[in-house]
């Protein structure tokens, strides 16, 4: 392999390499703020109202409040949603996480 074929090769092998960091760091991030999140929702009384009141200190929370907190969850839950696709093998035979971990080492 030529030098300038070794140069190119390195650079997309660092690129994707930090792609695939990136990839697992924003998904654990946010299966963790879920877990979190989720827990906290539950402690306040189970309900998006009651959350909000919880996170706004207000009681009741607006609806505004109340709506942006159930958008909050949503997103949430389908940054679990990636998460455990990630890490499932129900589908296929393949961990596509165990795959990215490979590209980040």
């Amino acid at each position: 392999m030529s030098h300038a074929n070794e140069q190119r090769w390195e650079t997309v092998a660092r690129q994707t390499t930090n792609l695939a960091n990136s990839v697992l760091d924003a998904v654990a991030n946010a299966e963790e703020r879920y877990q979190r999140l989720t827990a906290q929702r539950t402690h306040a009384g189970g309900t998006d109202q009651a959350f909000a009141d919880v996170l706004f200190q207000e009681s009741p929370a607006t609806e505004e409040h109340v709506s942006m907190v159930t958008d909050l969850m949503a997103t949430l839950a389908a940054a679990h949603d990636l998460h455990s696709a990630l890490t499932s093998t129900a589908i296929d035979a393949e961990d596509r996480i165990s795959k990215l971990r490979l590209m980040a080492d």
